[in-house]
Order: structure tokens, then C-alpha cells, then sequence
């Protein structure tokens, strides 16, 4: 009597006493949720999760994480409160920019995120991760609205994905909502 497992990596073995790979097992979902101060109707926390549990939160402005995509390891995780001191969007352009196309990087708000981002070197950083001006550099970003980027250290401008909302300032509907899994070491 042989007993039959599946290791996180997806290795099944035992019976017969092979081994056998499931594709897609071990692997993890990771779901990114952003949100303003005012929004009323979102899921749950804003934050990072890994496997449907949180594994980082957010203060107020941002949050930023790298995911290695080898293996799908976090390798980093910060929070700038931009909003607060517009110096602070300095140190998450350096971070962002210390980012090398071996990392997925995630980014992601609560609370107010608008105030000062287009300072400090900040906008060129997250164009260079993939942010566009279209989304992240648009006159139409609100007041307390929510936002997230998923791209690729050094994918360049528009590569990345991008989710918005905020019609307005204090948007009661302003929050983002998304997921995604590493597949041949890109976001899925």
C-alpha cells in the first residue's frame, strides 16, 4: 500500500513508484486590491494576496512589491506615503527604477494616492515598469482614487497592466480589484 502525494511544486508521486508533473500545480495566485479613502463597496482590504491570504497591507498613498519571477518569491515590499511628503515619491522612483526585468513589480494605493505623484521622479519610474500617462499620468486621476500596476522592471512605457477608478474626487466606487498567476515567469 503506496501512499500518492503532490508536493507544491506539483510532483505527484507514489503509485508505481514514479513521479509524475501536474502543470499549473504550485503555483501561486496572487490578487491585488486598491482603494480609496471613500469607497463604500469594495471587496475587502487593500493589500497584496498570495494564495487568498493577505500578505501586505497598505498605508496611505503606496505600495510597492516585487515578485522574482522565476519562482514567484517576494523579494521586497514598501509603502510610501507620497501624499503625506512629496519627497517620499523619490524613494519609490528609486525603488521602482532598482528593478531589473527578473521581478514583476506591483504596485498598489490606499487611501489618497494622487497628491504628489507626478513629483520626484516618480512618473518616469512607473513609465519605465510599464505605467502609462494615459492611466497613472492622467489630469483625470481623482482625489482619493484607486489604482494599480503590474509590469516588468524595464518593460517601458504602456507595458504593463494598469486598473483605475475614481470618477471623481471621494469616489464611493473607487477601487481595483485583480489577479494574476506566473506563467512561464509572466503575469497571467
Amino acid at each position: 500500500n503506496s501512499a500518492i502525494s503532490i508536493s507544491s511544486a506539483g510532483v505527484l508521486s507514489g503509485a508505481g513508484g514514479g513521479t509524475v508533473t501536474l502543470n499549473g500545480m504550485g503555483q501561486n495566485t496572487y490578487r491585488v486590491i486598491a482603494k480609496g479613502l471613500s469607497q463604500s463597496t469594495g471587496p475587502t482590504e487593500s493589500g497584496l494576496y498570495v494564495n487568498g491570504t493577505q500578505v501586505y497591507g497598505v498605508t496611505r498613498s503606496y505600495a510597492m512589491a516585487r515578485v522574482r519571477r522565476s519562482d514567484g518569491a517576494i523579494t521586497f515590499y514598501q509603502t510610501y506615503d507620497i501624499f503625506g511628503n512629496a519627497a517620499t515619491a523619490a524613494t519609490l522612483a528609486t525603488d521602482l527604477n532598482n528593478t531589473d526585468s527578473s521581478s514583476v513589480v506591483i504596485v498598489w494605493t490606499y487611501d489618497e494616492p494622487q497628491g504628489n505623484r507626478m513629483s520626484n521622479g516618480l512618473p518616469a519610474a512607473m513609465y519605465r515598469c510599464g505605467a502609462s500617462p494615459g492611466v497613472f499620468g492622467s489630469a483625470n486621476f481623482a482625489y482619493r482614487g484607486a489604482y494599480i500596476l503590474i509590469g516588468i522592471g524595464g518593460c517601458g512605457q504602456g507595458n504593463g497592466y494598469e486598473m483605475y477608478h475614481g470618477n471623481g474626487a471621494n469616489d464611493i466606487y473607487a477601487w481595483c480589484d485583480t489577479g494574476f498567476t506566473l506563467v512561464n515567469g509572466m503575469p497571467n
